[in-house]
């Protein structure tokens, strides 16, 4: 068989030598190597190889590969860089080592990321949903609150915005259609990033036709079953139960539950008739406007609601919301004049849902697996747990990529170990 591997750690021995890597099927496996053919070879910490092997077992039994030909070598230059590392790690050294502690499993959190967005998309197109691509440059920004990053193009002084939400283009895809829509894509908030802030995020956002509340409670049941059986399958320990709770907002009291915006009763929760002073919920027969909210570990993680298609309403409200936010170039939602059918909008956070059922320590362990383009914070935000704080200081000639980091100081703990 032929795979590809990388060396994380070697083992001499007299005939042969060993070694642990990280191979091209995602596992970490025990390879051993002729003493003649690695001498020849020079591999060392680091190096990827691509090789021909096959099966053997080492003197505890257990499954090893032996490599039997090497097609070729790419030698790795950085891997002792760890021992010259920049102050500004130094100082900060408790990131590093959380980051070694959780480098055996970002990929992973990788995989079952994308594993999780198959099971949900398959699971909304199976309802009759279909996958809408949203615009990321917007002309208008959302009445929000929420400040958008802006840019503008490179002759013109029009702004343009990135998108905070895709609710809107779906809304209007859903009243050209007639049909049920969804996103499944990033968004961008602009925050200072930090351990549980991130710029840019993937979330689930749906406009749906021919959901009801029922249906809803449906869907969040389901997904929150996907995402539990993908952590028993990746080895991630969660005490978050498989299956949500429901509970109406009105039985609170009795229950001895405050309602605050984070509830630590709440460990997988789905809230009923949360009452909300959102003008762009509908009210129900009663006149209350109410949503659905699903909380993950205290945290409000996922929410619905029947959307208001009055357009009268609706531009009244959006007014408000301008004045109260001192905006101007706001997207007025033309598109209410056209006379929306009846819907039901559903957003949740995928990296949310990912970093709190699976106890991870930042946001951008989920959003950001692999640690691609990762962006090192520049500036401590106060965090209510001191312990999520876990910051370095931005240095542009010695950054270094987050999972780079973590392989580093891990073979760095190993060795001082042994």
């Amino acid at each position: 068989m032929k795979k590809i591997f990388r060396i994380l750690s070697i083992r001499k021995h007299k005939e042969v030598v060993f070694a642990d890597t990280y191979t091209s099927d995602g596992v970490r496996q025990q390879v051993v190597f002729d003493k003649k053919m690695f001498s020849e070879k020079s591999f060392k910490k680091g190096d990827c190889i691509s090789a021909s092997c096959s099966l053997s077992q080492n003197n505890h039994k257990e499954e090893i590969l032996k490599i039997n030909r090497v097609f070729w070598i790419s030698k790795c230059f950085e891997w002792d860089e760890a021992k010259n590392m920049p102050e500004s790690t130094k100082n900060h050294e408790r990131y590093a080592q959380s980051n070694a502690r959780n480098a055996g499993r970002q990929i992973n959190v990788y995989k079952l990321k994308q594993e999780l967005i198959q099971k949900i998309t398959s699971l909304l197109e199976k309802d009759g949903f279909e996958n809408t691509p949203c615009k990321v440059l917007e002309p208008e920004r959302t009445a929000s609150a929420i400040p958008p990053f802006q840019t503008q193009g490179r002759y013109s002084e029009r702004p343009f915005y990135l998108r905070i939400t895709p609710e809107n283009q779906l809304k209007q895809t859903a009243a050209i259609l007639l049909k049920s829509v969804y996103s499944l894509d990033n968004v961008f908030y602009n925050k200072n990033p930090d351990a549980r802030h991130v710029p840019e995020m993937c979330t689930l956002e749906f406009v749906s036709l021919t959901y009801s509340k029922q249906k809803l409670l449906s869907f969040i049941t389901k997904t929150s079953r996907i995402i539990d059986n993908l952590s028993k399958k990746y080895q991630f320990e969660t005490d978050i139960p498989a299956i949500p709770e429901i509970i109406n907002y009105n039985d609170l009291p009795k229950m001895g539950i405050t309602y605050q915006r984070r509830i630590p009763e709440f460990q997988n929760t789905i809230l009923v008739n949360v009452p909300v002073d959102n003008p762009f919920i509908a009210p129900d027969k009663n006149g209350l406007r109410t949503e659905t909210r699903w909380y993950l570990k205290g945290s409000l993680t996922a929410h619905g609601y029947v959307d208001e298609t009055d357009y009268e309403k609706v531009t009244e409200a959006l007014q408000i919301q301008k004045r109260h936010n001192n905006l101007d170039n706001v997207n007025e939602m033309p598109y209410f004049k056209w006379g929306l059918p009846k819907t039901i909008s559903f957003g949740l956070g995928i990296d949310a849902m990912i970093c709190r059922y699976l106890n991870l320590e930042r946001m951008s362990m989920a959003s950001n697996p692999l640690g691609i383009n990762y962006v090192i914070p520049d500036k401590k935000r106060k965090q209510e747990n001191q312990e999520d704080n876990l910051l370095i200081s931005h240095q542009s000639n010695n950054d270094r990529n987050a999972a780079i980091h973590a392989i580093l100081w891990n073979l760095r703990e190993k060795k001082s170990e042994k």
